[in-house]
């Protein structure tokens, strides 16, 4: 069996190895892909050209400084394999082909709603329009306008490209062919990835490039660039996470190997207890990418608190092997305890592998499975390893373990004798703990997950507050099975939004029937082009002017679907915000800052559409989630309860076991809020932890109650497991990641009161007799002695 054990890890470790695959987005700490209708938009929107585009400001000691390096920062990019465009300004035929498209098309753009075409050409309005044509011909732009009068008077050409402008915003000009900001400060780059921002395999190299190419640019240059953080938060929080992992693990393990070695002053021993460790991060490791082919880089990190948990078993293993027991009896002593230990811890995790979010979920089932290997490997890795029985290297009470059992044997006897004073004081401790559930805050918000990473997040402030944001978070969803049902939707969303901007295909794409409808509402209207004369007449315009006025639109060569937009090389106006997936087209419209009561109201009753603002979408959920991981607590409480009921079949001892971890998690989370501390859904997730690891404190003291083991000894096991697991969690949390730190400091606070907690409910149970050690020698009882039922 020990072979087959070994080959089963060394299997894994293989796998894992070569299908290693980190990543580091928080969407799965956010959503449950399958919530609702809008959940799968959380990952979509990341992989939108909008949000692979990030804004580069350049400012230098002229603007035409700052242009000259804003082209040299996009030519030399251009090339890099990982970037699918840079732009410093626009297409400079962009205006030649949309007057070719567009202009001919005319009569079939003047109002979404084709029943109120007629009302823009009543003789209030054509003289109006007349006055306005007036106006604007004598614009610095007179001159284009001269073109258009003839043909258009009423210039709906010049209405379309006005809408298309309104959606960029005025925060932009053209100076010189390149983009610049309206202060004249500033020159702006648009580069787009080929890959999302959460893409760290292809960020991290293209980071690196932009990283060189600003070096060089302000070195040389003089100059300062900024640009927007999507790409650097997530490149910086996935190498923050990937670097610390390492320090963390490293950290972990020399304080485990340092422990252990005092405790046991041998090196064999802490070889042997490290093994279940490695075989469970290993095992964990295989199973999670063989689940979701990757694993997120806070399971990975949260993996190496398996340090100090893990090497629980063989220290209780090795405690009762080292304080004068052989392997045989050693084992036949602690397997039932160590059995019942991981049913518990293993029947936590379980629910949070199936309750929980799916990065909640992942945890869970990395845990529950290193759990259950270790266990598997003390007893048949490490227990074969042990000296055989009265063998020339038989060991003895060596190290602090020795000198910790007596002193814990005769601590557990002064705590008998003064159990109720000692209770009293460690009850107000705990009732002065729990009271800080009267201070806690739950903050619902996945950001929280994420690095505090100030200075990126200021720069990109300030960058979108340069173009006039560049939110892609807020976003109105035009759904249909073709790209034109997509666009019907999107016309019934914008007929209620008039004035709304946005970034959007929405100004040139309109669906078929839509602009059918409105050439044939024009073509309806009496004697147009005649009326249209009179009321230029009458505002001054000479009438032989527009003598070859056409109000029928008999140029028009017909709609101007998505095939012709691209045809006449518009794309670039329209693809951006369009999103093709198995399940149809979707248009997107990014609204910025717009009233998000009148886009909720827009959407309303129409389907295929629909509003989603991204935070308030993720924190609703995020709180929902928090509520049902809350669940996953309770119900991996109560599967807990039902394991220990099944061994002990006595509610003095079940309480004797579970409650120490129960008023443990629910102290800790009390003294974080005492602290001011904010709590998020990790520290749900560490409570989870702490009752599954803090029964098995209780469980093992309560096993010494029926099997004829010194207390001491399995006092001294507890301590020890202790101090590893509080030493493990307590490196977590020095993290400067908000979730490995949540789960570190609510982990290790938690397990250390609830190993305290463990001896003295165990004597208020009246388990404080002092059984026989094994040895031969009469137990001394000083109270009555409780039996678990036979297991």
């Amino acid at each position: 069996m020990t072979w087959i054990a070994l080959a089963v890890v060394l299997a894994c470790g293989a796998y894992a190895a070569l299908n290693l695959r980190v990543h580091s987005g928080i969407t799965q700490f956010a959503i449950e892909p399958g919530d609702a209708r809008l959940g799968p938009w959380i990952g979509r929107l990341a992989v939108t050209e909008p949000a692979r585009t990030m804004v580069v400001a350049v400012a230098g000691p002229s603007i035409d400084d700052a242009r000259a390096a804003a082209r040299r920062f996009a030519d030399d990019l251009a090339a890099h394999p990982e970037v699918e465009a840079t732009r410093t300004g626009p297409d400079p035929a962009l205006g030649e082909r949309l007057f070719a498209a567009l202009h001919p098309r005319r009569f079939r753009f003047v109002d979404r709603d084709p029943a109120a075409v007629a009302d823009h050409f009543t003789p209030e309005r054509l003289a109006a329009a007349a006055t306005r044509l007036q106006a604007e011909l004598t614009r610095p732009t007179g001159a284009g306008i001269k073109r258009l009068a003839p043909t258009d008077p009423w210039l709906l050409f010049l209405d379309r490209t006005a809408a298309l402008r309104a959606g960029l915003g005025d925060a932009v000009r053209v100076e010189g062919g390149q983009f610049v900001t309206a202060d004249g400060a500033h020159a702006i780059v648009l580069l787009t990835t080929r890959h999302g921002p959460f893409e760290g395999a292809h960020q991290g190299p293209l980071e690196d490039a932009i990283e060189a190419e600003v070096a060089a640019l302000q070195r040389e240059l003089g100059v300062v660039v900024e640009r927007s953080a999507l790409h650097r938060i997530a490149v910086r929080s996935e190498r923050t996470i990937r670097g610390e992992v390492q320090v963390l693990s490293i950290a972990s393990s020399l304080g485990v190997v340092v422990m252990l070695l005092v405790a046991f002053a041998s090196v064999r021993v802490l070889l042997l207890a490290m093994v279940p460790m490695l075989a469970g991060v290993v095992v964990a490791t295989a199973v999670t990418l063989a689940a979701s082919g990757q694993i997120h880089g806070l399971t990975l990190a949260f993996g190496t608190t398996l340090v100090g948990v893990c090497v629980d078993y063989p220290v209780h293993l090795v405690t009762h092997h080292v304080l004068g027991r052989d392997r045989d009896q050693a084992l036949a002593m602690v397997w039932p305890a160590l059995v019942l230990g991981a049913l518990t811890t293993v029947a936590g995790f379980a629910a949070l592998a199936v309750f929980g979010l799916p990065g909640v979920r992942e945890m869970g089932l990395f845990a529950a499975v290193g759990v259950a290997v270790a266990l598997a490997a003390t007893r048949w890795l490490v227990a074969p390893l042990l000296p055989a029985p009265h063998g020339a290297g038989a060991a003895r009470g060596i190290g602090l373990a020795h000198v910790s059992a007596a002193a814990l044997d005769r601590g557990l006897d002064w705590l008998a004798a003064h159990r109720r004073s000692v209770a009293a004081i460690f009850g107000v401790a705990m009732l002065a703990a729990l009271s800080g559930w009267t201070r806690v805050h739950w903050v619902d918000d996945a950001r929280a997950l994420n690095s505090a990473l100030p200075e990126i997040s200021d720069e990109d402030a300030r960058v979108r507050a340069l173009v006039g944001g560049n939110e892609v978070g807020r976003v109105l969803l035009a759904e249909g099975a073709t790209i034109d049902d997509a666009a019907a939707v999107q016309d019934a969303v914008w007929r209620r939004l008039p004035g709304t901007t946005a970034r959007s295909s929405a100004p040139i794409l309109w669906s078929v029937a839509v602009q059918d409808a409105n050439l044939a509402a024009v073509r309806a209207i009496p004697e147009l082009a005649a009326r249209t004369r009179e009321a230029l007449v009458a505002v001054g315009f000479r009438a032989e002017a527009f003598a070859a006025l056409d109000a029928r639109g008999a140029d028009d060569p017909g709609p101007l679907d998505r095939a012709e937009i691209v045809a006449a090389g518009l794309d670039d106006l329209v693809r951006p915000y369009v999103f093709e997936s198995e399940d149809g087209v979707a248009l997107l419209s990014f609204v910025g800052d717009a009233d998000a009561e009148a886009l909720a109201a827009a959407v309303d009753g129409i389907p295929g559409a629909a509003y989603f603002d991204q935070r308030a979408f993720t924190e609703r959920l995020y709180r929902e989630h928090r509520r049902g991981s809350l669940f996953a607590v309770a119900l991996g409480l109560v599967v807990i309860v039902g394991v220990l009921a099944i061994r002990y079949r006595r509610p003095a001892l079940v309480a004797a076991a579970l409650g120490p971890a129960v008023l443990a998690a629910a102290a800790a989370l009390g003294i974080l809020a005492h602290a001011g501390v904010q709590l998020q859904l990790l520290h749900l997730v560490a409570c989870m932890l702490v009752l599954a690891m803090g029964v098995d404190y209780g469980v093992f003291l309560v096993e010494t109650q029926h099997v004829r083991a010194g207390r001491g000894t399995a006092a001294a096991g507890v301590a020890i497991a202790c101090a590893t697991t509080v030493l493990a969690f307590g490196v977590l949390g020095t993290s400067s990641n908000p979730a490995l730190a949540a789960l570190g400091i609510t982990t290790a606070l938690g397990v250390a009161l609830a190993a305290l907690g463990a001896p003295l409910s165990l004597v208020l149970a009246g388990g404080s007799s002092r059984p026989s050690d094994g040895s031969g020698r009469d137990a001394r009882a000083r109270t009555r002695r409780i039996d678990p039922a036979p297991p």
